[in-house]
């Protein structure tokens, strides 16, 4: 992992894709849009959430936070359910 430095702050993605070949949107590692419905979320659906001081999670479902967006990084999942409604 390359882009990640020393104490960085990095929001963790929820939603993740399943094994499922005949969505597309999984195969191409998007789940958000996932045409089948049988994705996994962590915390929501056949998944642990993350509710603990430290969290051991895969780089490729970690969105690095800009050192400016730092003190509002929490809501950026809330604003991600926004963006998607609009």
């Amino acid at each position: 992992m390359t882009w990640a430095r020393p104490a960085g702050l990095v929001v963790p993605m929820v939603r993740r894709p399943f094994t499922n070949r005949r969505c597309a949107g999984c195969r191409a590692g998007r789940p958000e849009y996932c045409a089948t419905g049988e994705f996994t979320e962590r915390g929501i659906v056949h998944a642990d959430g993350f509710l603990a001081e430290y969290v051991l999670e895969d780089a490729r479902y970690l969105v690095p936070v800009p050192r400016v967006l730092e003190q509002i990084a929490v809501l950026v999942e809330p604003l991600s359910v926004v963006a998607k409604a609009a």
